[in-house]
């Protein structure tokens, strides 16, 4: 398939939307501050006032507080949106032309996705063949997610049932949302310990009240801890090499996947887990990147899932299955 050249440049015009979204973010939070260094004043000025006065000014505080809360999330939804809509339309410019494998990947995946993976090193293979063992492990039904958007609900159920089969004691969770994964992965061994990060409440308003609730005062929150950070801002010095498995599910734009991947290698200890979720045509971000990490760092692609997965120490291309359980689809490549 021939790739058209576009008469016009998407990227370009979508990068200034952005921009002019994140300016328009920018002034309303300062006129957020200048409305409340104005009201505090008058509020100042009127404490000694007629109470009448003074529940006016309470009340006007309290309205424009509502306001501006909600303009707010309705900005940063615009920002996300856009952002989903750069990465669509790259998506698609990108595809590679005259892919030698056009019916690359699952049935499912759709004649773009398919496109990428003829061109990507990412191996097909069912969790089982990958993983001996992995069918006998027990969990929660709670590990299957009836909220999931993708068209099964057991991909958490496998994240789980992995670090519960390899007893893994150490694990990092880029993107928290509700917990429920990280609740999950505290179950792998009784002295699991889950660090999970997440942009600050303040930073994500359309899901703050719902950050960690899975694991909030449940028999699990002893395990886990909770970072409020930005993951292009945040260090992983200081989890160099310790983490038995690493879980990447938070922003889905290719830049922040490339950069949750990269601090992920470095916090990885030798013969650990790594893991992605989403890798659909829904999220094209998480697509592009992983398609071209695999050119230098081939990966596994666990079948009828949206989970792709790096085990340090193993050979994708050499990785032979047990013979009980060897099929078709995990055949090695060769």
């Amino acid at each position: 398939m021939t790739q058209e050249k576009t008469p016009f440049e998407p990227e370009a015009r979508l990068d200034d939307i952005e921009n002019r979204t994140k300016l328009t973010l920018k002034s309303v939070v300062e006129v957020g501050r200048t409305l409340q260094t104005v009201l505090a004043a008058m509020d100042a000025l009127t404490t000694r006032g007629p109470r009448r006065i003074e529940k006016t000014l309470t009340d006007l505080m309290s309205g424009l507080e509502q306001k501006m809360q909600l303009m707010l999330k309705s900005i940063v939804e615009v920002g996300r949106t856009l952002n989903i809509l750069r990465d669509e339309v790259l998506f698609v410019i990108d595809r590679p032309a005259d892919a030698s494998d056009a019916d690359a990947g699952d049935l499912i995946d759709g004649p773009v996705m398919r496109d990428y993976l003829a061109t990507a090193d990412i191996r097909e293979i069912y969790p089982t063949d990958l993983l001996p063992g992995l069918e006998c492990v027990s969990l929660p039904v709670g590990s299957i997610n009836e909220e999931s958007g993708h068209f099964n609900q057991v991909d958490l159920l496998y994240v789980a049932a992995i670090a519960k089969l390899k007893g893994l004691r150490r694990m990092f969770e880029f993107g928290t949302y509700q917990g429920r994964t990280t609740y999950h992965l505290a179950q792998a061994r009784e002295d699991a310990k889950v660090w999970t990060l997440n942009l600050p409440p303040a930073d994500d308003p359309s899901v703050a009240d719902f950050i960690g609730c899975w694991f909030r005062g449940s028999d699990r929150e002893v395990q886990i801890e909770q970072i409020f950070c930005n993951s292009f801002e945040f260090d992983p010095a200081p989890f160099a090499a310790s983490m038995d498995l690493v879980f990447v599910d938070g922003d889905h734009s290719y830049e922040a996947v490339k950069n949750d991947t990269e601090k992920a290698l470095r916090m990885l200890a030798p013969g650990g887990v790594l893991l992605w979720h989403d890798f659909a045509a829904k999220s094209p971000g998480v697509v592009r990147y992983l398609c071209e990490l695999s050119r230098t760092r081939p990966l596994f692609r666990l079948k009828h899932t949206c989970l792709v997965l790096y085990l340090d120490g193993v050979d994708v291309r050499a990785y032979t299955p047990a013979t009980r359980r060897l099929s078709w689809v995990s055949r090695p490549v060769g």
